[in-house]
């Protein structure tokens, strides 16, 4: 019988994808679902979120354990491997990993990565559309700095694979790592990898990543907000129901993909903070990182 599967990102490599199309239709395990129900969501939230003595007052495992049926599920959920908005406690994988085996038991850990400077840009892309609910658009330098100045780095520190790596293979006994890239560029082999995880062959007709795309008229408009009419122009919108701000998106996200170029000095910062450890996660799971590129 399978163990209890636990996808646990990362964020912007290929999370959708899995809740989508793949993971709802393993027969042979009970997939739970994203985005979930309200409590299991909440409960969620509070293990992943909480510091030590609020989540010992919370009723996160009880409520999760509901949950659980006799038949081996699945559980997918990017938020715990990162969350830019999480408290400090989301900077400890290790705790989250203690966590989660004390309520669902022993079970394989599924972790996506993908290229760092990669990621970077396309989290940078999807943050740069929370102009919308009121925050204003920073520049690629700004933001990377803002992380960068941070204690543990900030996003960028929760972006270590290795370190993430090590905190869940300490507790649990299969922790299986697969790069976003063979999606992309050898979508057989990523899938096969995912049918000896889930022990079963699960055919998938359209094997093309979903994405939300973050167009340049989308960057353009923050801009305006921005340096235009800073707050302005968009304070109505910090009004409107989320449902009207989800179709401005869509109508904005039409027309050329946006694209952003951090500078090469950045890059170097990158490759200090990266390399060591993605050497290290590319020797003890055979990943072949250097085919794509990583920090090495």
């Amino acid at each position: 019988m399978n163990k209890p599967i636990i996808h646990i990102g990362f964020p912007r490599c290929a999370s959708t994808f899995l809740q989508v199309k793949y993971f709802p239709y393993v027969k042979k395990m009970h997939y739970l679902g994203k985005p979930h129900k309200n409590a299991f969501n909440l409960a969620m939230k509070e293990l992943n979120y909480l510091d030590s003595e609020p989540y010992l007052d919370s009723k996160a495992p009880e409520v999760l354990k509901k949950y659980l049926k006799k038949k081996p599920f699945i559980i997918s959920n990017e938020g715990i491997s990162l969350e830019e908005n999480g408290t400090v406690i989301t900077q400890d994988p290790a705790i989250i990993a203690s966590r989660l085996k004390e309520v669902f038991g022993d079970s394989t850990i599924l972790i996506i990565i993908r290229n760092q400077l990669s990621w970077i840009e396309s989290f940078y892309l999807k943050k740069s559309q929370r102009y919308f609910y009121g925050e204003t658009l920073k520049t690629p330098n700004e933001w990377f700095l803002k992380h960068y100045q941070s204690p543990g780095h900030g996003v960028l520190g929760r972006i270590d694979y290795f370190k993430v790596y090590k905190a869940f293979n300490k507790v649990f006994t299969n922790v299986e790592v697969i790069p976003f890239e063979e999606l992309r560029e050898d979508s057989d082999l990523f899938l096969k990898k995912l049918s000896n995880i889930v022990n079963e062959k699960v055919i998938i007709k359209n094997k093309n990543s979903i994405n939300e795309r973050t167009t340049k008229l989308t960057i353009w408009a923050g801009y305006v907000h921005r340096l235009i009419i800073p707050g302005l122009i968009f304070l109505p919108l910090k009004f409107l129901p989320i449902r009207y701000k989800k179709m401005l998106i869509k109508l904005l996200n039409r027309g050329p993909k946006a694209k952003v170029v951090f500078p090469k000095k950045f890059r170097y910062l990158l490759s200090e903070i990266y390399s060591e450890g993605n050497n290290n996660l590319n020797k003890i799971k055979n990943l072949n990182l250097e085919k794509y590129n990583y920090f090495l």
